[in-house]
């Protein structure tokens, strides 16, 4: 009698809550605790205050700006042209822009307030305007969107820039360049007027997909929803010249011939002139949710947490370790921050202890085997507020499962090896489960892969039938 294994095969347990992400959006404005600056610092605009939750910043000639998570601002640098004077009693202010000697801040309700220089009316926003939802100065004229998607612009007006097109509408963002002034579209596409001399108001032919906008004195910068960048205009400076393979990009900022972009992983890469340095981070700058290019110096937002991993594969059923950095020390009594995976296939403490006075706490970070493609997996910190999370890529397992033989007589002493080998080795002991569809083939009752390994066999043996039959033998995780 000759005993048939065959359609043997290894079913497997899927877990829930599996999460793909190809690009991490980080909202508008995302809380922090500290701003960095590089570049020029002649006047004192690198000097930052201790800023509690920074939502947004500014940067002009020889001064810079922020706005703290109730709405004040916070200036520094030169004050030769009453840039730093905040008018009294301004609050509610939720965003605000600079360049040259002007400053300008956005309210929570609609209306624009100005101060500094007030060259060709720009620091002066039209009367009635109080539905602004975003705005943009060179330092000469200045654009505002409004919360029904029309713009305006006031200031000089050399080269029409401001002149809104007719019909423009459903704007979501716009950037006042040196003399050009552009718009992105919730369609995502980008308007540009003013002067063209150097391109910098002509869109690329079929540019679609755009989701920001920001320009410099005669360039203009796009980030697409793919996360990567195009710039056009002037690039005497190489400032239109974006670094090859540049991807995962999530904010931008143009300074005057500088061009500034934030990637997923909080790090900032920097081109164009580079004259005073504004051009290069700071090494190890990591943790950026924002930047703002100036004339000569770049200053960017650092989430109040972010986490970091020792490494940035891991496979399925291995182990990292994770640390959680704070923008400011702990204060007294420490920090608590909390921790959330987005794959249920990797697990990490409900919160990470920062001591008091320190920057850096650590983590586990545990690892399930699992079957299948990649995984690509976040691991998030909660402080308050929005932060950057860490990104783990975890690599899944392909099992295949073999007989050392397909045919055996039923009773005799032939043992049947059971074969399960994987394409990666696991981290623990792990434990596969042997079946069989006839009780004439007996398999043992687990299959052990030891930690470290990736292949182990066992056993099965027969008993005498009657009849030839087919069984199928396997084995589930």
């Amino acid at each position: 009698m000759a005993l048939n294994a065959m359609n043997y095969q290894i079913p497997h347990r899927w877990r829930s809550g599996l999460l793909a992400l190809a690009l991490l959006t980080v909202p508008t404005i995302v809380p922090a605790q500290a701003v960095v600056g590089w570049g020029s610092n002649a006047q004192g605009q690198l000097n930052a205050p201790n800023i509690p939750l920074t939502t947004s910043v500014a940067a002009g000639a020889v001064h810079s700006m922020a706005v703290d998570e109730d709405g004040t601002v916070l200036n520094w640098g030169l004050n030769n042209a009453n840039q730093l004077d905040i008018p009294v009693g301004l609050s509610g202010v939720v965003q605000v822009a600079a360049k040259e000697l002007l400053s300008l801040a956005l309210k929570s309700n609609g209306t624009v307030v100005g101060w500094g220089a007030n060259a060709y009316g720009a620091r002066t926003a039209p009367a009635g305007l109080n539905t602004a939802v975003q705005i943009s100065t060179n330092g000469w004229h200045a654009l505002a969107v409004k919360s029904d998607g029309t713009v305006v612009g006031w200031g000089r007006n050399f080269n029409g820039e401001i002149n809104i097109p007719a019909g423009l509408t459903n704007a979501m963002k716009v950037a006042a360049g040196g003399t050009h002034s552009v718009a992105v579209k919730t369609n995502g596409t980008v308007v540009g007027w003013g002067a063209n001399d150097m391109g910098q108001s002509a869109p690329p032919l079929g540019l679609s997909g755009v989701e920001d906008i920001a320009a410099g004195i005669n360039h203009t910068l796009a980030l697409k929803s793919d996360g990567t960048v195009v710039a056009f205009g002037s690039n005497t400076n190489g400032q239109c010249t974006v670094p090859a393979g540049l991807s995962h990009v999530v904010a931008i900022a143009a300074g005057d011939y500088t061009s500034l972009a934030v990637k997923d992983d909080g790090t900032v890469v920097a081109w164009g002139k580079n004259d005073m340095g504004q051009a290069t981070p700071p090494v190890g700058l990591k943790g950026v949710v924002g930047v703002a290019g100036g004339t000569d110096h770049s200053l960017a937002i650092i989430a109040a947490a972010y986490a970091t991993l020792d490494q940035s594969v891991v496979f399925g059923g291995y182990s990292a370790t994770g640390t959680v950095h704070l923008a400011s020390a702990a204060p007294a009594g420490g920090k608590s921050v909390f921790l959330y995976s987005d794959n249920s296939n990797v697990q990490v403490p409900i919160t990470a202890y920062v001591e008091a006075g320190q920057k850096t706490a650590t983590f586990p970070v545990y690892t399930s085997l699992f079957f299948g493609p990649d995984q690509d997996v976040l691991i998030r910190t909660d402080i308050g507020g929005a932060t950057i999370p860490a990104k783990l890529k975890l690599k899944g397992n392909t099992p295949t499962f073999t007989l050392s033989q397909s045919n055996v007589i039923g009773g005799s002493n032939t043992r049947i090896a059971m074969t399960v080998e994987l394409a990666n080795p696991v981290g623990v002991d792990t434990f596969f489960t042997p079946t069989s569809s006839d009780d004439s083939v007996m398999v043992p009752g687990a299959l052990k892969i030891k930690a470290g390994e990736k292949k182990a066999f066992v056993y099965a043996t027969t008993t005498t039938v009657p009849t030839q039959r087919t069984v199928t033998l396997g084995a589930y995780y």
